[in-house]
């Protein structure tokens, strides 16, 4: 397989490998990527439910980012699918949201 060094190519291949959006459990997912210098670990959480960002989301993400950076893994951004969407998990959606 050709690296993946785009988003939309990461986009396109982890929607080959999952099939249709809808789960019935909560999953992780997780390949590595190879880099020019060095590889990449590019996760993706995905979970039954509705498209809406909630607070165990940005629970596994904290933790996954957390995780990586004690043990020096670099990570691919991470991604979140659910029975609407696929889509990156940004630094600003790891945050908690105000007024919580």
């Amino acid at each position: 397989m050709a690296p993946l060094r785009t988003q939309a190519k990461l986009h396109h291949h982890r929607r080959g490998l999952m099939g249709p959006l809808g789960f019935t459990v909560r999953r992780l997912c997780a390949h590595v990527q190879q880099g020019d210098h060095h590889g990449r670990i590019a996760v993706l959480l995905s979970r039954p439910g509705r498209a809406a960002l909630c607070a165990s989301d940005r629970r596994w993400g904290r933790a996954l980012v957390d995780s990586a950076r004690r043990s020096g893994v670099w990570l691919a951004p991470l991604h979140l699918a659910n029975d609407e969407v696929l889509g990156p998990l940004t630094g600003d959606d790891l945050l908690v949201p105000r007024g919580r």
